[in-house]
């Protein structure tokens, strides 16, 4: 359970886009969903590695 517990702060950046968007009315740049994808990216990996290590 700590695990997934853990794994919710990697929330924040797709959290705070959205309300950056609905709340304060900004735009979302072309750039912003390649940045996201980056990041899921990264979890993933880093979740298949600590995997084969277990």
């Amino acid at each position: 359970m700590r695990r997934g517990i853990a794994s919710l702060i990697f929330l924040a950046p797709f959290l705070s886009l959205l309300w950056l968007e609905q709340i304060l009315g900004e735009a979302l740049r072309p750039a912003t969903p390649l940045g996201l994808a980056i990041i899921v990216l990264g979890l993933v990996l880093r979740s298949r590695v600590s995997a084969l290590k277990a």
